[in-house]
């Protein structure tokens, strides 16, 4: 029996939510779980099953319209692209379920304001910047009449990203690739050499190919392709960062992986997006074996305080903190810096120092 139109666009709708949901990213906290699943239960308790009904066929009617802006979308890259849906689709269930809302074209400032107050009340200040952004990007896709509200209107929660210090202790660092090794996760431990010692992203440590590696041997360094598609040159600096390279080279060969072979992913479809997701399961479960526990504690005077759980991002932010060490005195220690992380602003600098 051939699918009606609307099926197929269920299907969609459908499609696109459970990759963006699943695969490419943790889509809530713990906390938000509980708040989702606490606020779930609540309506589903006092609905009858032609209300539920009713309430699903509202969001998807409305999810149906989001996808059709989403397909057009070519702007930013696939992975934000998907973020600003998913919020998108975020404010059109609310919508729904709050003042029956049946055109995307017809949201107005009020109903932008009752989305923003509602997030505000049990999202992170980081997570809502975010939304509001992919939520105010479709509102213009969908053509609005109104002009929405700016963020300085709504008075969104700041971000404090310049309070803490997420880096890593070489202590725990040594730790977790000494277990990753006695594991027998070299993936993990290669993941690991990568992020303290050149600053990579995970997804970008998982996305290293052999031929990355063995150009960075000759020109000096590895072309990191990062956000957003933007490529900086991640110059070779210290005996260990060529010693890293040599070492991941020759264990390659060794494998007998081609220039086009990921480093420490596997390659088949999906390979770096399954291998982030690996290195990151690994860390939350192992960290309290490597984890100092008087980490919060070694804080030279005048410095942030340190984060209680680390995670591969602190990695990135030691790496940082390692190389103003050693460009102290130069001159353009802060633009290099920045190039090296990929950052075109130098006030980003100032969340990764100690």
């Amino acid at each position: 029996m051939p699918m009606s139109e609307n099926a197929k666009q269920n299907d969609i709708v459908t499609e696109i939510l459970d990759e963006a949901f699943n695969k490419e990213w943790d889509v809530f906290s713990p906390e938000e779980y509980k708040h989702q699943l606490a606020e779930t239960q609540a309506k589903v308790k006092k609905l009858t099953p032609d209300e539920e009904k009713t309430k699903m066929n509202k969001r998807m009617n409305l999810r149906v319209q989001a996808t059709a802006h989403y397909r057009k979308d070519r702007h930013k890259s696939r992975a934000t692209r998907k973020r600003y849906f998913q919020a998108f689709c975020y404010a059109c269930d609310y919508l729904a379920d709050t003042c029956n809302l049946q055109k995307v074209s017809n949201i107005t400032p009020t109903h932008f304001r009752r989305v923003v107050e509602h997030w505000k009340s049990y999202k992170a200040a980081s997570t809502i910047q975010t939304e509001v952004s992919g939520f105010r990007k479709y509102c213009k896709k969908a053509k609005c009449k109104h002009k929405m509200p700016e963020n300085k209107e709504l008075k969104l929660p700041k971000r404090e990203p310049k309070k803490y210090n997420r880096g890593w202790l070489i202590d725990e660092y040594q730790k977790a690739r000494e277990l990753a090794e006695f594991m027998n996760r070299f993936d993990v431990r290669d993941g690991l050499d990568l992020g303290w010692h050149l600053g990579l992203r995970i997804i970008e440590a998982c996305q290293l190919k052999l031929g990355d590696v063995k150009k960075a041997l000759g020109w000096g360094g590895p072309d990191i392709k990062g956000k957003g598609g933007q490529v900086r040159f991640v110059k070779i600096e210290t005996e260990e960062q060529l010693e890293l390279l040599k070492r991941l080279y020759r264990e390659a060969k060794t494998k007998g992986l081609t220039d086009d072979d990921f480093i420490i992913s596997k390659t088949i479809y999906k390979g770096p997006l399954m291998e982030k997701k690996s290195i990151e399961n690994w860390i939350y479960n192992h960290r309290k074996e490597f984890t100092d526990l008087d980490r919060q504690k070694k804080v030279n005077p005048g410095k942030k305080p340190r984060v209680k759980d680390i995670v591969f991002h602190g990695l990135r932010h030691s790496y940082n903190q390692n190389r103003e060490k050693l460009l102290e005195g130069d001159p353009r220690k802060h633009q290099k810096l920045s190039q090296g992380m990929g950052h075109r602003r130098l006030a980003v600098n100032d969340i990764y120092r100690e």
